[in-house]
């Protein structure tokens, strides 16, 4: 019942609430009165306080609060829902005075003539200033700001630090719940709570960057985004509330850096499958446990790795294969994961691309003496289709250009450990970097070369097991076959393979 509960318990009934806020707004020199009555809930009515204060100058009303109803809504990241309302929005919950508080000895009418003379009350709510930067509208108050809400034609959306010298503190309630244009949003350091509903399914957020100092994720602040493949909570998170990832069934990774102290009911549930938390210490796995429904997604510790997704991908005729895996955004090393940990890896590109097969070539129309004709083909794999001209009857064929093949190395010298067990090898892209290339590329050993090393046809160096330590010099000859259009050609480069 005191003001000293509230403040140094966290604990209190209206009572407390209200004379705290009192006593508060009298040292900051705010008018303010202790107001009893009824308070209306979904489960009923009950005997209730709360505050008003005077806002303004001359010919200023008076404000209804209850601190005692906010704060519950403030430790669930929620915006302030009774603070500085009007009677047309506050009395559909809570009434002045009544006939029990009146027959009471010693309390005041708050409902008397004379009572609503003395401190008249405005109707309306107060209307706090808003301005707007960027796409993101603010609400300025005494001493802080908070965004409120976002362009609803905005794709990338990043929160300032700052709007006319006040610091943004918070991400409002329903901020941009159910956008449909968001693709990116960061959010900065001076951002302490993110509120429920803040980026409710928005349909096409892909990246959410949320800086070291945000405290709190309020209920459903990201509910159900299909979009969103993975997210790095840092160490300042202290609270995530109810569902607030729930339904995020495209979210292959969920980096918590830090030690949350409160998460709500099914946080995590209903992530991708398979899906991995990565978790920056073992304590914060008995919290979140409870949270996650699938048994496929993994929780493992991650330290001090800020690590992001890579989701695996096939061979295609222009690109190389990918492992699933997982990238520190530090350090760059790569992670897999396997036997339940996490292991670093090298070897995230598995194959090298495999380029075109081109079928025979088939005529689409005839050349004749006085017009060309045209023939095509197609990939065996993708079923992409080229096209080339038929020469005119009699006209001489065009001499083929030389061939516009460039190669280099991407260093000049690899360094591998020595392994009496296996074979090491170092991938085509990780060596040799081909370009301009006109027709299909092999590779082979040029002489000069180490006859220890082996280079394969697709580019791929390898080290024989067991090959003893030492620098083992290769040459390596490139050749494009070319075209009708181009000559073969070939490019020759060298490099160290050092064996340590």
């Amino acid at each position: 019942h005191t003001a000293y509960s509230a403040l140094f318990n966290g604990k209190a009934v209206c009572q407390g609430y209200t004379t705290l806020f009192y006593y508060m707004a009298r040292k900051a020199g705010v008018p303010v009165r202790f107001v009893a009555g009824t308070g209306y809930t979904s489960a009923g009515s009950e005997t209730h306080a709360w505050n008003i204060v005077k806002l303004g100058s001359s010919g200023a009303c008076w404000y209804n609060i209850d601190s005692t109803w906010d704060a519950a809504r403030f430790n669930e990241d929620l915006d302030y829902q009774y603070c500085f309302l009007g009677d047309k929005d506050f009395k559909a919950t809570h009434v002045r005075g009544g006939a029990a508080l009146a027959a009471s000895p010693g309390i005041l009418n708050y409902s008397s003539a004379s009572f609503e003379k003395a401190h008249p009350l405005s109707s309306s709510s107060y209307k706090f200033t808003t301005t707007s930067s960027g796409n993101v509208t603010y609400r300025l108050m005494a001493n802080e700001a908070v965004a409120v809400s976002a362009s609803a034609s905005a794709s990338k959306v990043s929160i300032a630090k700052k709007v006319r010298g006040l610091p943004v503190t918070t991400v409002g309630e329903s901020f941009a719940k159910e956008n449909k244009k968001i693709t990116s949003v960061s959010i900065p350091a001076s951002v302490t709570s993110i509120h429920a509903n803040a980026f409710c399914r928005c349909a096409k957020l892909k990246k959410v960057t949320i800086a070291n100092g945000v405290e709190g994720i309020g209920r459903a602040a990201f509910f159900n985004i299909l979009t969103l493949e993975g997210i790095t909570l840092p160490k300042s998170v202290k609270r995530i509330g109810m569902q607030a990832f729930d339904g995020c069934y495209g979210m292959y990774s969920v980096n918590i850096l830090g030690k949350p102290t409160s998460v709500g009911t099914r946080a995590f549930t209903s992530l991708a499958d398979p899906s991995v938390m990565l978790l920056g210490s073992a304590s914060a796995k008995s919290v979140l446990s409870g949270n996650i429904t699938s048994s496929r997604t993994k929780m493992l510790t991650s330290g001090a790795h800020v690590l992001t997704y890579v989701k695996g991908s096939n061979t295609s005729c222009t690109k190389a294969s990918v492992k699933e895996h997982y990238k520190c955004s530090h350090c760059n090393k790569l992670f897999v994961i396997s036997s339940g940990k996490l292991k670093k890896t090298t070897k995230a590109k598995v194959t090298t691309k495999a380029g075109h097969s081109w079928r025979p070539w088939k005529k689409l129309s005839s050349a004749t003496k006085t017009s060309t004709g045209m023939k095509y083909t197609s990939c065996t794999r993708c079923g992409k289709i080229a096209y080339e001209t038929i020469p005119r009857i009699g006209q001489a064929k065009p001499t083929p250009k030389a061939n516009t093949l460039t190669v280099s190395v991407r260093a000049k010298a690899y360094t591998v450990r020595y392994s009496k067990a296996k074979a090491t090898s170092l991938a085509k892209v990780k060596v040799f970097k081909v370009a301009k290339a006109q027709g299909s590329v092999t590779f082979a050993k040029a002489s000069g070369s180490s006859s220890r090393i082996l280079v394969s046809k697709q580019g791929v160096v390898t080290v024989p097991k067991g090959v003893v330590k030492g620098k083992y010099a290769v040459k390596v000859i490139v050749k494009a076959a070319g075209n009708s259009s181009y000559k073969p050609g070939s490019k020759t480069v060298a490099f160290t393979v050092v064996v340590k």
